[in-house]
């Protein structure tokens, strides 16, 4: 073969290409197992890296070939590498979700519960992707269920249901998996949303959430933002608040039904904005002459303000609804009042509305309102914004998807985000980390918002789209195509 040939005339068997490539790594890459054979039988490198950090056993194809990966194995390839991205390579293998792959790796001497990527254990990965066959591959092999980073991404089960747009029916099989099967533990805590059952709240079924209430979960349970299940239960729907109710045995203070987050959010604060006004008025019913109409948050915020927000994440309709703008009103809301954003500027509910393109509607409400200002005021400039353009991510904080202005943590391991108005807050509930990124524009351009007002007109959309996420699955060693790898590795991932 002219490869050995090569070889034996001194070729050198340690070179390297502009990108890193050495020849068994091309040979990997590229599936040429009569290569790789050859190449393992002269003395090298086996766990030379490439640019991106990966060595040969990085740079499978997917799926990979298995008698390739044996071999590398053989000859004392590494398993407790990790390339750039932190991913070892069963972390690797269950990212590009080779059931096969994951299995070989896992039958040899590595940790299952070491953290195996930036997000977490192999576990976690999987939970992530919910993918089935491989949680069950991992966690027969000894894969902890109960492994949890108090900062980003908590248990295993938990990150299950930090992904919105998985499959419902995966969640509950792996959910009941871990939890009937593995014996997970209900009350291991941390990561962004403090809980199983506050993630399980937002994503996860109501029998999934029965199920977990019924293993003992702690309805009290306070995350890194001082949010309650309740509070995530305000977010959901009026079924998702009776739930807890019930299962405080009508408890409310052991439920903290009028307690509020650190940035001074109340369960009506929430409420107002999902668009459910069926759960506002329940969540009235429980705290009227408790919490008041007009109860401010801590930046001034009160719910007829979160009313004239679009929450849209977790299934919530994108409008905003003149049935709660009206509810509030009907109440005695003030419509003048006014808070303000993490920029220092002011906003009333009109205003917001209008930021957050709110129907005429809406509109005629506020403005029919009687305020508390001089007559005149509701021609004031103060009142008027162009219509914020809509991002691609949610708020950490307050779980509103964000218009407009939205700030990225580019020194995070995870994707983190914060909204217009969270931002004020970074460095109480992100700290340590300050390189932060703006991501806009703001607002629309002219054309765009009359093209989408011509859009509404034809179609008057009422459907919810809930949160879009973008993930990047490539893998290393994409030698075929490594120009376009090497662009989306430089764009990173978007939440």
């Amino acid at each position: 073969m002219v490869l050995r040939l090569l070889l034996e005339k001194g070729a050198d068997i340690e070179a390297r290409t502009p990108k890193g490539g050495t020849p068994l790594i091309l040979a990997v890459a590229t599936n040429n197992e009569e290569s790789v054979k050859i190449l393992l039988e002269y003395k090298l490198d086996i766990d030379a890296v490439d640019i991106w950090g990966g060595s040969a056993i990085f740079c499978l194809p997917n799926p990979a070939n298995l008698s390739v990966v044996r071999r590398l194995i053989n000859r004392g390839a590494s398993l407790t590498i990790r390339n750039n991205e932190k991913y070892t390579p069963l972390g690797r293998a269950v990212v590009n979700e080779d059931l096969p792959l994951v299995q070989m790796l896992s039958f040899q001497k590595v940790d299952l519960n070491a953290v195996a990527a930036e997000n977490g254990t192999a576990l976690h990965i999987a939970t992530e992707k919910c993918n089935v066959d491989i949680v069950k591959v991992l966690v027969e092999k000894g894969a902890s269920p109960d492994v949890a980073n108090s900062w980003m991404y908590g248990s295993p089960l938990q990150r299950l249901f930090e992904k919105y747009y998985t499959s419902a029916e995966n969640k509950d099989i792996i959910a009941r998996h871990l939890i009937n099967d593995a014996g997970a533990d209900v009350n291991v805590h941390g990561g962004n949303m403090g809980s199983v059952l506050n993630a399980a709240i937002l994503t996860g079924s109501i029998d999934t959430i029965k199920l977990i209430l019924e293993k003992g979960a702690d309805i009290g349970w306070q995350d890194l933002h001082g949010r309650r299940p309740i509070h995530y239960a305000a977010l959901k729907t009026a079924e998702h608040f009776r739930l807890l109710l019930e299962s405080s045995g009508d408890d409310e203070d052991r439920l903290g039904i009028i307690t509020k987050t650190k940035s001074g959010l109340t369960v009506l604060h929430f409420a107002v904005a999902t668009g459910r006004s069926d759960l506002v008025e329940l969540v009235l019913s429980h705290t009227t002459g408790i919490i008041s109409i007009d109860e401010p948050d801590d930046d001034g915020w009160t719910p007829l303000l979160w009313a004239c927000r679009v929450c849209e994440s977790w299934g919530t309709p994108k409008e905003i609804s003149p049935e709660i703008v009206k509810l509030l009103l009907d109440r005695g809301a003030d419509s003048s009042v006014r808070g303000r954003t993490s920029d220092d500027r002011e906003w009333s509910p009109l205003k917001m509305a209008r930021f957050h393109g709110a129907s005429q509607e809406v509109i005629e409400l506020l403005t029919a309102s009687p305020s508390k200002r001089k007559e005149d005021d509701w021609k004031s400039k103060f009142h008027v914004s162009k219509k914020a353009a809509r991002t691609t991510g949610f708020c950490d904080l307050c779980l509103c998807h964000v218009y407009g202005i939205l700030y990225f943590c580019n020194g995070c391991e995870l994707s983190y985000s914060l909204c217009f108005k969270c931002y004020r807050y970074r460095e109480e509930i992100h700290p340590y980390h300050d390189k932060w990124e703006e991501r806009g524009p703001e607002f629309v351009d002219d054309d765009e918002e009359e093209e989408e007002e011509k859009e509404e007109e034809e179609d008057d959309p009422k459907s919810s789209p809930g949160i879009e996420q973008v993930q990047d699955d490539d893998s290393e060693g994409d030698w075929s195509n490594d120009e376009a790898e090497g662009d989306e590795r430089a764009k990173g991932e978007s939440k």
